[in-house]
């Protein structure tokens, strides 16, 4: 089976975090005020859903990008290394890069027809 692509040049990652429930709240504060604050401005962002699992063990950041490069400078900004030191702070983790991935296929829903 061939690898399918989309047409679509955007750059996506997914960054897990798992979170003792202490650590929840401040977690989804820190990750939203930043987005909000910074990241939402930088060249090639295109969107971000913060998410969080039914059982509050984890929390999800999707992001998306025009590409790869928009990610990358992303990585490098300043910014970037002081919303690492807020997590390494609040015991989550070393780092907000995400996993990269491609995408695969995007599935948009269709407008209804109306009834005859």
């Amino acid at each position: 089976m061939g690898t399918e692509t989309t047409g679509d040049d955007r750059f996506t990652t997914i960054a897990e975090f798992d979170a003792e429930p202490e650590q929840r709240a401040p977690l989804l504060k820190t990750l939203t005020d930043e987005i909000e604050r910074w990241v939402r401005d930088r060249p090639g962002f295109v969107t971000a859903r913060v998410l969080e699992d039914s059982e509050n063990a984890s929390v999800v950041v999707y992001t998306e990008w025009n590409g790869r490069d928009d990610w990358e400078s992303f990585r490098r900004d300043p910014e970037h290394a002081v919303l690492c030191d807020k997590l390494r702070q609040l015991g989550i983790g070393e780092t907000f890069d995400g996993r990269p991935h491609d995408v695969h296929r995007v599935i948009e829903t269709v407008p209804a027809k109306p009834w005859p």
